[in-house]
């Protein structure tokens, strides 16, 4: 046995020989059920006949191996649509070849009554089909046509140019074998019945590739009929051919044929026709006018009283009477036709539902969505296409229909406007989502829409017949299947070649020889396609063929393009003009998705495919912004004003073809190249807009022929670092093969507030580039002393800067103003400042609890030892004004000691305490910064009081303490970021001595003066910041000394005395005067630049200010005091500040 390789993994298995040398292979159905067995009998076999019939002339050739796959493919196909019934299976076909230019199929009849099946369709039925007198169910001849020798895909359109396609030839020839034949023959008049059995017992057909290819010559003897025809009897009129009748045995083909008055056809009936010799009768079967049809529910569900059923013909399109005689179906362009023009490879859904009307079982919708053979019609079609599921009779919504050269939509009908809004779903071999033909329809893709034909050859969209057709797409089309087209315009070939006859956009051949054009063919195939929506095809976004004009596609907003895009359109108009596409990116749509003639600002797309139509694709670029990259080979390339154009492409244009400019041409997406193969014209309004980096990479712009400028040239510096007196030439960015005129201007365009680009002409279009930095480019923007001064510093620094600072340099190259003013206030160390301020805030914190402590708790009833605790928390919030840096601070913290009066000197008291504290600063914008301390003190205290609540009282108390801290800031601006870290220890240091005086005004209220004098000292060792990798600050050590002086009345109110048990109260206002310098000069430098230093002054403490003091306490009993107390200042300009604490006393 013979082994056949068969592509696409189609279900084909072999069997063994069936007749000496013969090749024999199975076609199973998608359930694995066997329905044909082909035998192909090579030259010189011939298939074993019953002795009583004429045995089948044996083949003349044999077909090869690539023509054998093809017509198993095409039965492997009908294997797919029809469901058989069991019983008789598998139906056997038997192939064999002979030396004319044609094709023949034919199945007997499985006997001679009135009506009956074929045999193979019996077979396919489930019905006995006889005794096979011919050996198989079916016969297939094939004559020695040019078959196509293209590898087999599957498709919707003919593929072949030049070659009459195999896989539709015999898809044609099997249907007749299924029983699409009216067994109506010519004679002279009504013979005996045994004549009629042997006349009309087989059905046939014959296929030509080139029209009337036989003379027209009479035969001397046109009574019999022979089994397999041979030109020589086929389609040649003779006298008996225009005497044709209805044979007195008729099948299901013939039972549904009505004439031109709905008549039906009646065994033994004479037919009449334009070119018959029949004489007229009532009872006759009337084609005169030859509208006859095929009528049938099926065909009726489909066509929807678009026609009363589908068309037969019975005259040729030669005028002359087709002698096979209603056998055909001539919907226009037809595979089942026998016009000399079809596009189809398969049946239309109209065509399947005759085979319904004959009785095959077939799931029709799981090849068809939904079709339109009407004119004139609006519809919103809500007919989706995904699995089917035969169970149910409904598609599975979201999942792939897997049928071969299955269709979602068709729209056979003219005038036209339809509106998808039904998911179209498809993974299968040569399927489509929607096809169009007909004339002037317009297909509306509804937003959110999916149109999916994701399998091997899939088409998402295609236009392949007719004119004035549009395509408004506002959703998602895709094709992402090997060999994939989301969107093709194609009116494909010829399936009889095409030589035959080719036709497509003002282009109409026959016999290889201009021919007038048919009227559907003088006009573009597509008018308008408006696109909004997602394009996506493996092989191509957009394709058109050599044979379709598309007059204009408009890419527009909300439009995605994956896939390249394609034309081999080439033709010229009357008077010697090319006929283009005009392929237009950005313009405006109207509420329904149409393009405007208006241009649309806001359009931006970046297309990442290649563009090829050299000799019919006119880019026109016509608003906002395109970034196309690739390979585009163009007849013209148009930018319009207010259009801009970018990306990293050639451009290789037609001879006639230019490159103009009125807009804005800008190599890249960034950095980035065009270069032009071609002609170049920059108009008056245009601009090259040409990018250029500071290591001397650049945009390049080159043409190879000549370049007419005008308009501007403008240098836009990209963010990086440019030294002072950096310089570049444009030698290698603008490259022309020859100039005429010049730019009107060259400038330059980018947003900086330090650099200025000086341009200087070298003649010949090339310039002198130099960067140029005032000497005071950073510090004449600062917002203060602090930030000028860090400022100046780097005015100095940017002469000699190394790598680290460089990146600060570009960033502050390319900011506004604004931004350089807050980045130099961040550069600052300032926000150190605050530190010291929150520090100071903490110690005298410290102190005035302390204090306040020795004022209020005097108590003299108990001599022995107290101890003490004190929670203590506060906020303070410093506003940015003059030269204070903006900071929230919170404290927090326990004080703890005790004390004893003295023995020998019971009016004094004295005692230790410590404390340990942290802190959190949040420094405001623009100096920014994070820091925290955590400090530990240790302390003595005294007091004295000869009576707590009357006479004089001393009071003072001295600490030293230590404190660990840290900074956390960044620097930012653009995309230079920091972030810098440091950490110190430092060590402070309080003294105070103070005392008042009190008068009873009552036994347990008393008031009187208070003052106070307090030292506190902090001191800071240097600091350098790390974890910033550049711009990192090294500060000196710092001191901070305080002197603050506090003047007062204070009120003290005690119900203990009496019973030891009570409410204690206290409230004091005091004035705090700070006498030695309120600011703190900090010096710093950046790490690595030590000879270029610079400082930072900020208000560390007000000078004056008002402090409210409080405290509300109970004793428990003559050993437990519980109290609290809360404290504010006043009067401080831009400041304020809130602080509590808790405290227990008890004696031990």
């Amino acid at each position: 046995m013979k082994k056949l390789i068969i592509p696409l993994s189609l279900p084909v298995l072999l069997l063994g020989p069936l007749a000496l040398a013969a090749d024999s292979y199975r076609v199973s159905g998608p359930q694995g059920t066997s329905v044909f067995q082909v035998t192909f009998f090579n030259q010189g076999e011939a298939p074993e006949t019953h002795p009583d019939v004429d045995p089948i002339t044996a083949s003349t050739w044999t077909l090869d191996n690539l023509q054998k796959t093809k017509v198993l493919n095409s039965i492997d196909y009908w294997a797919e649509v029809i469901t058989p019934r069991t019983g008789q299976l598998p139906a056997l076909i038997h192939i064999t070849t002979f030396d004319d230019e044609n094709a023949v199929g034919s199945s007997e009849f499985v006997h001679q009554g009135q009506f009956s099946l074929t045999e193979l369709q019996a077979a396919l039925l489930g019905q006995d089909p006889g005794s096979l007198p011919l050996g198989s169910h079916a016969q297939l001849t094939l004559g020695k046509m040019d078959y196509d020798t293209l590898a087999y895909v599957p498709s919707l359109l003919p593929r072949s140019t030049t070659q009459a396609d195999t896989f539709s030839i015999a898809l044609h020839e099997m249907a007749h074998g299924l029983g699409i034949n009216s067994n109506i023959a010519g004679q002279n008049s009504l013979i005996d019945q045994n004549d009629q059995e042997d006349e009309q017992s087989d059905e046939t057909d014959e296929e030509e590739t080139i029209a009337d290819n036989v003379p027209d010559t009479p035969a001397s003897n046109t009574s019999d009929t022979p089994s397999l025809p041979t030109p020589d009897t086929a389609n040649t009129p003779t006298p008996s051919d225009s005497k044709p009748y209805a044979s007195t045995t008729y099948g299901s083909w013939a039972e549904h044929l009505r004439d031109d008055n709905g008549r039906p056809l009646l065994p033994g009936q004479a037919v009449l026709c334009s070119s018959c010799d029949n004489a007229y009768s009532d009872n006759a079967f009337d084609v005169r006018q030859d509208k006859g049809y095929f009528a049938g529910q099926y065909v009726n569900e489909v066509l929807a009283g678009a026609m009363p059923g589908v068309p037969i013909k019975i005259m040729g399109e030669d005028g002359k009477l087709d002698t096979d005689y209603l056998s055909h179906i001539e919907l226009k362009n037809s595979l089942m036709s026998h016009q000399n023009y079809r596009n189809y490879t398969t049946f239309m859904e109209a065509e399947m539902a005759v085979l319904q009307d004959m009785g095959y079982q077939i799931e029709r919708r799981n090849f068809f969505g939904f079709s339109v053979y009407g004119d004139n019609q609006t519809i919103i079609n809500q007919h989706g296409y995904s699995l089917w599921d035969t169970a149910s009779q409904a598609y599975i919504a979201n999942q792939y229909n897997t049928s071969t050269l299955g269709l979602g939509l068709h729209i056979y009908g003219s005038h036209n406007q339809l509106h998808q809004a039904a998911d179209i779903l498809t993974s299968g071999a040569g399927a489509a989502g929607i096809r169009v033909d007909g004339e002037n329809n317009t297909l509306i893709i509804e937003p959110n829409t999916r149109v999916y034909a994701d399998g091997l050859n899939g088409r998402g969209v295609m236009f392949t017949y007719g004119k004035d057709h549009n395509l408004i797409h506002q959703g998602d089309i895709q094709a992402n299947g090997e060999k994939g087209i989301a969107a093709l315009f194609d009116f494909g070939n010829n399936l009889l070649g095409n030589s035959t006859e080719y036709r497509g956009s003002f282009i109409h051949s026959i016999d290889d020889k201009e021919a007038d054009l048919l009227p559907e063919l003088e006009g573009a195939l597509v008018n308008n396609a408006d696109i909004s929506g997602r394009l996506s095809g493996k092989d191509a976004a957009i394709y058109i063929s050599p044979n379709a004009l598309v007059n204009n596609i408009n890419i527009m907003n909300g439009a995605r393009l994956e896939g390249d895009i394609y034309s081999d359109y080439d033709q010229k108009d009357d008077n010697g003009q090319q006929r283009l596409t005009q392929l237009t990116f950005g313009k405006l749509a109207d509420n329904r998705g149409r393009a405007s003639n208006e241009a649309d600002a806001s359009f931006n797309l970046r297309y990442d495919g290649n563009i090829d139509g050299i000799n019919n694709l006119a880019l026109n670029l016509s608003g906002g912004q395109t970034s196309l990259n690739g390979t585009h080979q163009v007849y013209s390339v148009n930018v319009a004003s207010g259009a801009k154009l970018g990306g990293n492409s050639q451009y290789t244009l037609n001879n006639n073809g230019l490159f103009s400019n009125h807009g804005i041409i800008a190599p890249g997406n960034s950095m980035g190249r065009i270069d032009i193969q071609g002609n170049y014209q920059q108009g008056q309004n245009g601009q090259l807009l040409l990018e250029i980096s500071s290591d001397g990479s650049s945009d390049i712009f080159t043409v190879s022929g000549t370049a007419d400028l005008n308009g501007q040239l403008t240098f836009a510096p990209q963010v990086g670092w440019y030294p002072s007196g950096w310089t570049q030439d444009t030698h290698d960015m603008l490259v022309f093969g020859s100039t005429t005129g010049e730019f009107s201007e060259a400038n330059s365009q980018f947003e900086s507030s330090t650099l200025r680009l000086q341009i200087t002409p070298q003649g010949n279009g090339l310039y002198q580039l130099t960067m140029l930095r005032d000497n005071n480019a950073y510090s004449q923007y600062a917002l203060d002393d602090n930030a000028r001064r860090a400022g100046r510093a780097l005015d100095q620094i940017v002469a000699n800067a190394q790598a680290d600072l460089q990146p600060l340099f570009s960033s502050l190259d390319f900011a506004n103003s604004d931004a350089i003013a807050n980045t130099l206030s961040q550069l600052s160390p300032a926000n150190y400042s605050a530190m010291f301020a929150s520090s100071l805030n903490r110690e005298q914190q410290i102190t005035d609890i302390i204090s306040t402590r020795n004022t209020s708790a005097s108590d003299r009833s108990e001599p022995g030892p107290r101890a003490f605790a004190i929670p203590f928390g506060g906020g303070f919030w410093q506003n940015r004004q003059d030269n204070s840096v903006g900071y929230n601070a919170s404290s927090y913290g326990i004080i703890f000691g005790a004390e004893k009066p003295s023995e020998t000197e019971p009016d004094w008291t004295f005692g230790f305490h410590g404390a340990v504290s942290g802190q959190t600063v949040k420094v405001k914008s623009p100096e920014n910064g994070t820091g925290k301390t955590t400090a530990f003190n240790l302390g003595l205290h005294t007091r004295y009081a000869q009576d707590p609540m009357s006479g004089i009282y001393l009071f003072g108390n001295g600490r030293i303490g230590i404190e660990d801290g840290s900074m956390d800031h960044s620097v930012r601006i653009g995309n230079y970021h920091t972030n810098n870290q440091s950490d110190w220890t430092g060590l402070s240091g309080s003294l105070m001595a103070g005392g008042g005086y009190n008068w009873a005004l009552t036994s347990e209220l008393s008031a009187g003066p208070v003052a106070a004098l307090n030292y506190t000292v902090l001191s800071r060792p240097s600091i350098s910041e790390n974890g910033c990798g550049s711009a990192c600050l090294e500060l000196d050590s710092q001191t901070f000394n305080s002197l603050r002086s506090s003047i007062g009345v204070g009120s003290t109110l005690d119900l203990s005395k009496a019973t030891g048990q009570g409410v204690k109260a206290g409230l004091r206002l005091i004035w705090n005067h700070e006498y030695l310098d309120t600011d703190l000069v900090q010096n710093a430098n950046f790490s690595g630049y030590d000879n270029v230093s610079f400082s930072s002054k900020n208000r560390i403490t007000g000078r004056d200010s008002l402090g409210v003091q409080g405290d509300l306490g109970y004793q428990i009993n003559k050993n437990v005091t519980v109290s609290i107390g809360a404290s504010s200042d006043l009067f401080r300009s831009g400041y304020s500040s809130i602080s509590g604490n808790a405290s227990v006393n008890w004696r031990f």
